[in-house]
């Protein structure tokens, strides 16, 4: 457990000692403010138990994760203000420990200067001890609900539409509600790597990886289907073998990923046996575009 301690300026009298705390969901989780602690009671030794029931103040907070725990302290003439917690104001750097550490955020309001007032980011599960002049005051335990990542997925296999634009079914998932959805264009999916080596180097082929939004039902929706119907015939890829995969992102900022799959761009298709020959070294040109001399001859 790590200590985080601010110096005040001489010793506590709780009679005088005004504390509010209060828990601020994030507002895209859509719920309201929990009042944890009355400044109109006077101060005094109080402990929570950890529960599930988030309106039992008697017995512990189940909050959102990120939720903001705000601490006020009023009316203090502590030297020493103490808030021991495993969450602080900041993720930590290192993924490997649970447990950050950082001195807290102190103001002052210029009508009150014995005000000070603390921000917390709660997204670790346990106590929040507040001790004031080695006067353990409060102890606040919470359950956080964790904010999870999105889900997204093909309904259907993506097939080019009667205009020969890409047609993407998918749907989309989240607890709080999906901010965004994309479709991303990864990389041409090569079978045979023979066909863009020369000279026992590999080439890289023409045209950059690309990316599209996808169709909502509504922003922020918790569960929907959408369709999406993207031209990519110019694209350099068109007709070509390429690996597609769609992400979503919420409210919260968490992102995934659908799996990749390989589909053949759709393309304009040509009856004419010139036209067609000509699509044909244009796909060369893009998989082996240091064969280029070579197909200018045939063009």
């Amino acid at each position: 457990l790590i200590a985080n301690a601010v110096i005040l300026p001489p010793m506590i009298n709780t009679s005088n000692l005004r504390v509010d705390a209060w828990v601020t969901p994030p507002s895209y989780t859509g719920k309201a403010p929990i009042l944890i602690a009355d400044g109109g009671k006077n101060a005094k030794v109080e402990t929570t138990t950890s529960s599930r029931n988030p309106n039992d103040k008697k017995k512990g907070f189940t909050v959102p994760q990120n939720s903001t725990l705000t601490i006020r302290i009023n009316g203090s003439e502590a030297r020493h203000v103490e808030i021991e917690s495993l969450n602080s104001l900041l993720k930590s750097k290192k993924p490997e420990t649970k447990k950050t550490s950082q001195s807290l955020n102190s103001e002052q309001t210029d009508n009150q200067k014995k005000t000070k007032e603390f921000h917390i980011k709660l997204t670790e599960n346990g106590p929040v001890k507040l001790t004031i002049d080695t006067i353990p005051l409060k102890v606040w335990r919470f359950e956080i609900t964790p904010d999870n990542p999105p889900i997204i997925g093909l309904v259907e296999l993506p097939v080019p539409a009667e205009s020969r634009a890409l047609k993407l079914k998918y749907r989309v998932a989240d607890d709080y509600g999906v901010l965004e959805a994309k479709a991303h264009l990864k990389e041409i999916f090569e079978k045979d790597k023979s066909a863009t080596t020369l000279n026992n180097k590999e080439e890289r082929p023409l045209g950059s990886p690309a990316e599209f939004p996808l169709n909502l039902k509504e922003q922020g929706t918790k569960s929907s289907e959408g369709t999406t119907y993207k031209d990519l015939t110019d694209h350099p890829w068109a007709g070509l073998p390429i690996t597609l995969y769609l992400s979503a992102k919420d409210e919260g900022e968490n992102t995934s990923n659908s799996p990749e799959i390989n589909i053949t761009l759709p393309e304009y298709e040509f009856t004419k046996p010139i036209a067609k020959n000509i699509i044909r070294l244009r796909k060369q040109l893009i998989m082996a575009p240091s064969e280029s001399p070579l197909l200018s001859q045939k063009l």
